[in-house]
């Protein structure tokens, strides 16, 4: 094992910062601990923007442009001709050297349709990390297009890891080769109090989509009648209207560049999280699948988080199927009087303590990563 190289094939960084990105720098440094070589497989540009938060393994720098490079097309010739320049000058002179396990994440038409085509040309078996339904993130794009490229990973991939089974539903061709991986945690060892002061916060943090603007809006019209305020660490601009309007009851900051910055933030200043959604799936159609990350990151913090999404949604589904009572689908007056009255709950700490210590457990979550990865190396 000590000799096996994982090749991260991908346009996601895998650096200490936000959502998959901060997934794939936990794996792969635990993988780099374990004694496997890591080496990043990434375009030009992406490396650049990235290149000051990249240190700990080696890298291979794809050009996204020369003189000899027609402007890439997700099909055909001209991503042909790419990927054949790409494997022949870049990795064919390296990539047969000893074992090694191909990885990607199924984000986009460009890397990810790559690493299919490498382990095609070289027989390295592939694994795919899908986090987010490609067709419902992008459903305004060229649908055709995008299962053409998101079939050619999932045909090439011996091991396709989920993050929640809804993927099934979609891709049910290919449902055998799915496996639940929840999203890996930072290891963070807090025990969170319970605070006395007549004022209780409710933080939220991390992407600030259009979609859920109106969501903040409910939630705050209900706050600012309570003694409870609402925190938001995000996008600034996105939230400044937000914060004049409702100045006594929300407070906003920019995001943390470290990710530790914000957990330390997070445990000295809140009394729990929230995670909204739309109450219409259609609205959001990518929460069919995706599972947020930030859930399993919170109650590592010992964080009690309210969940705010529809039934249909992969992390509704999953709140039903695991009773978890801090759970609603709608922002009205009862919900969110129930779901306030219950976030320090003995039932909603024993919860949270039973997922940290199973399915949420970071030795779990990397221990049966290590396992899927000996079975395609045996069976290699």
């Amino acid at each position: 094992m000590s000799f096996t190289t994982i090749y991260f094939i991908s346009e996601t960084a895998p650096v200490n910062t936000h959502a998959s990105s901060a997934v794939f720098y936990r794996h792969l440094q635990k993988l780099s601990q374990d004694g496997y070589h890591i080496v990043w497989v990434t375009d030009e540009n992406t490396y650049k923007a990235n290149r000051d938060k990249i240190k700990q393994w080696d890298a291979i720098i794809l050009p996204n442009r020369r003189w000899h490079l027609p402007p890439y097309r997700g099909k055909g010739l001209a991503q042909y001709y790419r990927f054949t320049y790409y494997y022949r000058k870049y990795l064919k002179p390296i990539i047969n050297n000893g074992p090694a396990i191909l990885i990607t994440h199924i984000s986009g038409q460009f890397l990810a349709p790559f690493a299919a085509f490498i382990k095609n040309k070289t027989r390295i078996p592939l694994i795919s990390f899908f986090h987010d339904d490609i067709l419902e993130l992008n459903f305004h794009q060229n649908v055709k297009l995008l299962k053409l490229n998101t079939k050619k990973v999932l045909d090439a991939s011996s091991a396709v890891l989920t993050v929640s089974d809804a993927f099934k539903k979609n891709w049910p061709q290919y449902a055998s080769k799915f496996q639940l991986l929840y999203p890996l945690p930072e290891v963070y060892n807090t025990s969170k109090p319970v605070k006395k002061e007549s004022l209780f916060t409710i933080a939220y943090a991390g992407a600030i989509y259009d979609e859920i603007i109106p969501c903040f809006e409910q939630l705050l019209q209900y706050l600012q009648n309570t003694n409870y305020q609402l925190l938001i660490i995000g996008d600034l601009e996105k939230t400044s209207r937000l914060c004049k309007r409702f100045p006594k009851t929300l407070t906003c900051f920019g995001l943390f560049e470290e990710p530790a910055d914000a957990f330390d933030f997070l445990t000295e200043n809140c009394d729990g999280m929230i995670i909204p959604y739309p109450a219409e799936i259609k609205n959001m159609p990518w929460i069919a699948t995706c599972y947020p990350s930030k859930f399993v990151q919170y109650c590592q913090l010992n964080l009690p988080t309210i969940i705010i999404a529809p039934i249909e949604s992969a992390v509704g589904k999953w709140c039903i199927d695991n009773e978890w009572q801090l759970y609603a689908t709608d922002y009205e007056t009862k919900s969110l009087s129930r779901l306030l009255a219950l976030l320090y709950d003995s039932r909603t700490t024993t919860q949270i303590a039973e997922l940290n210590a199973r399915d949420f457990n970071p030795e779990n979550i990397t221990g049966k990563l290590d396992q899927i990865l000996q079975q395609i190396l045996i069976n290699k």
